[in-house]
This record gives structure tokens, C-alpha cells and sequence, in this order.
């Protein structure tokens, strides 16, 4: 039933898009962060 799916509001569908963008973001800044402090440090 598509018009059901659309009667939602818009929010609901980049919710959990922008989730995962955040996470993945995350994530690779994280290990980003790990290798060059690593690197640097020891």
C-alpha cells in the first residue's frame, strides 16, 4: 500500500539513513583517528 507509506511524515524516512550515515561516519573517523595517532605515537 503505497499510500500509507506516504502518509508518513517525511522525518521517518532519513531517520534511519542519517543513522547509519552518523555510524559509518563514525566508524571510519574512528579508525582513521586510530591509525594516525598510532602511527604518530608509537
Amino acid at each position: 500500500m503505497p499510500g500509507l507509506s506516504n502518509r508518513k511524515p517525511p522525518r521517518q524516512k532519513w531517520i534511519i539513513p542519517a543513522i547509519v550515515v552518523v555510524a559509518v561516519v563514525v566508524v571510519v573517523g574512528g579508525l582513521i583517528a586510530t591509525v594516525v595517532a598510532g602511527g604518530r605515537i608509537f
